[in-house]
């Protein structure tokens, strides 16, 4: 009895390393990507990012937002005149793989 109960705990110390090693799908980070937006703007002007309908950040000229970190798949991307709320470049539906590193400029 004493052989089967040192063999059961040699086996159970030889596998709790492999045990230990996986993980559950549910301890896994849902996959991201990110993003950010640079105002190329020839004209001077302010931009406001619209990001999935909604406004993210304002760009001075020249500058260049921070990293926003969002979810894989389709979005949809505006750049608009702060002053005035036109569209200072045309809509975009951007597909973002897991993992993508972006940056989307408009140069109006």
């Amino acid at each position: 009895m004493t052989r089967i109960r040192t063999r059961l705990l040699v086996i159970l110390l030889a596998t709790l390393p492999i045990l230990g090693a996986c993980k559950s799908s549910d301890d896994d980070p849902a996959p991201t990507t990110t993003v950010r937006f640079k105002n190329e703007s020839v004209s001077n002007r302010t931009y406001d990012v619209i990001w999935d309908g909604s406004r993210i950040v304002s760009l001075d000229a020249g500058r260049e937002s921070q990293a926003y970190t969002t979810s894989p798949g389709q979005h949809t991307l505006l750049f608009r005149f702060s002053n005035d709320g036109t569209p200072a470049c045309s809509e975009s539906t951007p597909n973002l793989a897991a993992g993508a590193r972006r940056i989307y400029t408009c140069r109006r």
